[in-house]
């Protein structure tokens, strides 16, 4: 008696199966590259904020001194307002305007209005970060 033994072809069941497998990977890969691609933006956001935050300050603190040491911002009138030209600082970051409004008189005061940029003042791009600090005294 001659049976014949039946063979089953496994290399497309093989081939499907390595491919189902190797998409797995990629879509894991994938999502992985998205979640360090948003850190690594986030963290590029945060270091810009930090520069534009420290550039403001130092605009308060030097317009502050600038006004009540060496007199820069005299107000003759019972109200006046200056502005103060955008300066690059060696950090990178823009002091981009600083407001100086005073009051004299009875109830006299000074607000300063300080706004800074995280890149100098000559490449604004669209991943500058902005912030501003006001104080009155």
């Amino acid at each position: 008696m001659n049976k014949k033994i039946k063979y089953y072809d496994t290399d497309g069941v093989i081939l499907l199966l390595v491919v189902v497998i190797l998409t797995a990977i990629f879509s894991i890969s994938v999502g992985i590259l998205g979640v360090i691609i948003g850190q690594v933006s986030s963290s590029e956001t945060f270091e810009n904020s930090n520069i534009a935050m420290y550039a403001a300050d130092q605009s308060i603190e030097r317009t502050f001194y600038r006004d009540r040491q060496e007199n820069d911002f005299p107000c003759a009138a019972l109200s006046c307002t200056t502005e103060v030209a955008p300066l690059t600082l060696a950090s990178g970051g823009c002091i981009a305007t600083i407001t100086i409004v005073k009051q004299t008189g009875p109830l006299s005061n000074t607000t300063i209005t300080a706004r800074a940029l995280s890149t100098p003042c000559a490449t604004v791009t669209e991943r500058t970060v902005a912030r501003a600090f006001l104080t009155t005294y």
